[in-house]
């Protein structure tokens, strides 16, 4: 079982002979695996989720930029660092034994305006226009804001812009 990848699986230990010796030495190291396994994924989990915060600085800062030309240079170059940031996030996420959605009650409208901020001070033509009642569900926060963040910059890439608000 623990060869097919169940680090839940144990052996019965009964006695003190070697065999059970060995038996509670295969256990604990079972359960050592299993824990650098969760301290892995966890730490992977927490470096991808901490990186988000600057690269929206460095979103801003690049749009504050008066230098065309190096302005898009950088802005291609950090999409592809967020795009790598939100995979790896999302692939640790579903491999990890903690991979379950943390739902949490949580207003949707504060969470969308919130993640749109960024996107408001860089002058991008994204509006979100929401009632003043809170719309409370019980969402993976995190998970919905790679969702937001995929289909802003979707609509962005392909929207006519000029014409349009995202």
């Amino acid at each position: 079982a623990v060869g097919r990848g169940d680090l839940e699986s144990r052996v019965r230990v009964s006695g003190g002979s070697e065999f059970a010796m060995l038996g509670e030495a295969f256990n604990e190291m079972v359960a050592r695996i299993k824990e650098t396994i969760e301290g892995k994924e966890r730490l992977l989990i927490d470096v991808s989720h901490e990186l988000q915060s600057p690269l929206a600085r460095m979103k801003l800062a690049i749009e504050l930029m008066k230098e065309e030309k190096a302005k898009e240079r950088l802005k291609v170059n950090l999409k592809g660092i967020e795009t790598m940031v939100a995979e790896i996030l999302e692939s640790a996420r579903l491999d990890s034994s903690t991979g379950a959605l943390n739902l949490q009650r949580t207003d949707l409208n504060h969470l969308i305006k919130e993640f749109l901020y960024v996107y408001e001070t860089m002058g991008m033509p994204v509006h979100w226009q929401a009632g003043d009642k809170p719309v409370l569900a019980s969402i993976d926060p995190s998970r919905i804001i790679i969702v937001l963040r995929n289909l802003i910059e979707n609509a962005l890439k392909y929207a006519d812009t000029e014409d349009q608000r995202v």
